[in-house]
């Protein structure tokens, strides 16, 4: 019996060695998506919701720089 497709699939990521930088990139472009949430956030549920997802920006773009400066270089 062959394997689903995606369970190849993710045989094959596992066993790519992951990229630090590109990895910290995907990171910071999702949590930069949430930007509009972010607007929609203050309006609808107040300024705790817009602090809650700059906490959220701010993280991913410390991980990014940690990424980038510590691991990608190597």
């Amino acid at each position: 019996m062959r394997p689903p497709v995606l369970h190849s699939y993710l045989l094959w990521r596992s066993s790519v060695e992951p990229d630090a930088k590109q990895l910290a990139q995907w990171r910071y472009t999702a949590a930069a998506s949430l930007i509009p949430a972010a607007m929609v956030g203050l309006i609808v549920f107040g300024w705790y919701a817009g602090l809650l997802i700059l906490l959220s920006l701010a993280a991913a773009m410390l991980a990014d720089l940690l990424c980038w400066r510590y691991w990608a270089r190597g």
